[in-house]
């Protein structure tokens, strides 16, 4: 990773704390010759032998200045000093590493929605067909809209709108995995809303979702159904409190080894359920609905963007980036 300064460190002054406090414009000089180094070193590719995967932590922790151009540490990845990284930054450059499996921005204005997911980081050594290629097909009632927030987004009636994958087990349900989305819901009433699932023959395996019931005090909540039949018990990360009309991060989290679930709502641990053994889906992803008792329900009313899936249980670290929006 480069970043270049005009002013030594950003004018950060120091501390006192360390040998290099306060930063000169030796000690930046040096850091920048290091960093130059390192950068101009070929280290091989994707298609050597071994084969070396890269990943970008310039467009993971760093953004332009405004005013000068020259690249710096993102305002969430900065620990305060312009030159260490924050705790959720090096959950942003672990992210890097290991990518998503699958990504959908949600702002193509198509009636697909391209998945972007990288296919040239560590994942890619996995050798997944469906990495970085589940599509999501635009169903019923879906529509492209523009929001103040987060510009394009796709909104969905409430009743007949959802996107689902081409692709059978996009997600791996018995194995680890981690889903997130941005979602603002038009209402929360007394009707669920799942934003993600996975098909069986009779149910989803886990819900990605707004309950309004499961406590007595609606909320958000990563369910799992206890097997693909009718009427099956339920297992449930929530949170108590959703407001509709506004955006929330949510990001489910299961764990296969130690068997938890974890649900984040804005990059915060918000509820965990223990003992948690999915049975494997056999169906694709759906976005905007789930399955319950062979019934298509929980349609959501309001609107999805920036949605990612992966194939291992992400750290509160990474979480925390993913909410900030590192950079």
């Amino acid at each position: 990773m480069v970043l270049t300064s005009l002013t030594p460190c950003e004018g950060f002054t120091g501390d006192g704390a360390t040998p290099n406090d306060p930063c000169t414009s030796t000690t930046d000089s040096n850091r920048m010759d290091v960093n130059a180094f390192l950068g101009g070193m070929d280290l091989g590719n994707p298609w050597a032998t071994p084969a070396v995967y890269f990943a970008d932590f310039d467009a993971a922790v760093a953004v332009p200045d405004s005013a000068t151009g020259e690249e710096k540490l993102a305002a969430a990845a900065d620990s305060g000093d312009h030159v260490n990284l924050s705790n959720p930054a090096f959950g942003a450059l672990t992210t890097a590493l290991l990518s998503p499996v699958d990504t959908w921005n949600l702002d193509d204005g198509m009636p697909v929605a391209t998945d972007t997911a990288a296919t040239d980081t560590l994942n890619a050594a996995g050798a997944d067909p469906n990495l970085g290629n589940s599509p999501l097909t635009l169903t019923g009632g879906t529509t492209w809209a523009t929001d103040a927030t987060r510009g394009t987004v796709l909104s969905l009636d409430g009743s007949t709108g959802y996107a689902v994958s081409p692709n059978p087990q996009v997600v791996n349900s018995t194995g680890s995995f981690t889903l997130s989305a941005w979602v603002k819901l038009n209402t929360v009433g007394t009707t669920n809303q799942t934003v993600l699932a996975e098909e069986g023959t009779e149910n989803s395996p886990f819900y990605l979702q707004y309950n309004h019931s499961h406590t007595g005090s609606p909320g958000w909540g990563l369910g799992f159904t206890s097997a693909d039949t009718s009427n099956p018990t339920f297992t449930y990360a929530y949170a108590a409190g959703a407001t509709a009309g506004t955006w929330t991060h949510l990001t489910g989290v299961y764990n296969a080894a130690t068997r938890t679930a974890q649900l984040y709502v804005n990059g915060t641990l918000a509820g965990t359920a223990t003992g948690v053994t999915p049975w494997a889906a056999t169906g694709n992803l759906v976005l905007g609905r789930g399955l319950y008792n062979g019934n298509q329900d929980d349609w959501v009313n309001g609107s999805v963007s920036g949605v990612q899936a992966y194939n291992y249980a992400l750290t509160a670290n990474q979480v925390t980036a993913l909410y900030q929006n590192i950079p």
